[in-house]
């Protein structure tokens, strides 16, 4: 009997010992795969790192299609899983890489459309109205949540504003403004669903997430903008934002009318004639109006100032760090009251700031 268990007892050992050295060999393998993935992933991240600062379009176009083709399947194990939230971050890189592709492609189509349409005026064709779709105007379907249903993911907060160190001449011309300064507030009704909207002090969240907003026609459907409640309609008004996030922020007024359907010109800040933008992000900056674009070379700063002389016809933004330094200018007859408004790159925060004794 005890020889019995004996043997019994190394068959079974080794068993175990041959089953453990299987599962060593696999889980080796599927680690050897896995460096080598993450080392490809690496590769991929500097080289978009290196395209996001690239000027050429074309180049840029060629170059993500290459980046986004997928790694071969079938190289891991289907027991291999991992958590949802180990590709968070890669998620947010792919946003941002996509809102830099549609913002590229949207400047591509808007060189090429003016020679189209000459051909066409020249060879005496017409298009027909509603054959083609302007791919300019093509975005991502919005989820749509029912009024019960809330997202997921946890509400971000408004973050500490930085404190100033500003010289005293810098003091001077800030306290000259701050006499102007307006209180603004969010119109919800205006707010694109990946917007969430922010309190004390009010701010804006840029998620991946739509809200539960309800449907109204002032809503931006496709661009992520929201307008603020108090029109300026004379005078001369100031006001501040900071920001914080790893994409950028759109800072701007605009004319109540400018378009809420479809993600064209007629609805982008900066990008028609009833609106003026500054962008800021970690790269610099641009201003943009009627289609045009201004680069504006100045050191990022979290906080931006806008001084707007509506009766003069004068819109300028400050950079308000150490200093406060003027970034850009417009000049232009304003024809109907301006409305403060913003557009924000996913996962970017912004919050309006109160002025001092508010």
């Amino acid at each position: 009997m005890a020889l019995c268990l004996e043997k019994t007892k190394a068959e079974a050992r080794a068993r175990l010992e041959a089953k453990e050295r299987a599962i060593v060999a696999r889980a080796e393998s599927d680690i050897e795969l896995m460096e080598k993935d993450l080392e490809e992933l690496r590769r991929r991240d500097e080289e978009i790192s290196q395209l996001l600062q690239s000027e050429d379009n074309a180049h840029f176009l060629q170059a993500t299609q290459l980046l986004c083709m997928p790694f071969a399947t079938g190289r891991h194990s289907g027991t291999l899983s991992l958590p949802t939230e180990a590709f968070s971050g890669a998620r947010r890189a792919l946003g941002h890489l996509r809102s830099h592709i549609e913002e590229v492609c949207r400047e591509e189509v808007d060189k090429i459309t003016p020679a189209v349409n000459d051909n066409y005026k020249s060879g005496g064709e017409h298009v027909k109205s509603g054959r083609i779709h302007s791919a300019v105007n093509s975005k991502p379907q919005q989820v749509q949540l029912s009024t019960g249903q809330h997202a997921t993911r946890a509400a971000p907060v408004s973050f500490p504003l930085s404190s100033l160190s500003l010289q005293a001449p810098d003091q001077r011309m800030r306290a000259a403004f701050l006499r102007f300064s307006c209180h603004l507030t969010f119109d919800p009704e205006t707010a694109h669903p990946t917007l969430v909207l922010l309190e004390g002090p009010q701010g804006a969240h840029c998620g991946e997430e739509p809200q539960p907003y309800q449907p109204h026609p002032q809503r931006f459907d496709s661009v992520a903008q929201v307008l603020c409640r108090e029109g300026q309609f004379g005078g001369a008004s100031y006001w501040e934002v900071e920001w914080r996030g790893g994409g950028w922020i759109d800072i701007g007024v605009t004319y109540r009318g400018i378009g809420r359907k479809g993600g064209g010109k007629p609805c982008l800040l900066g990008r028609n004639e009833h609106s003026w933008r500054l962008r800021c992000s970690h790269a610099g900056y641009a201003a943009w109006h009627d289609n045009r674009k201004t680069t504006v070379a100045a050191p990022p700063s979290p906080r931006i100032g806008v001084f707007l002389e509506r009766q003069k016809g004068a819109l300028s933004f400050y950079s308000i760090s150490d200093s406060m330094v003027l970034l850009h200018t417009f000049h232009c007859s304003f024809s109907q009251p301006l409305y403060p408004a913003f557009r924000l790159d996913l996962d970017s925060t912004l919050v309006i700031c109160p002025h001092e004794g508010s």
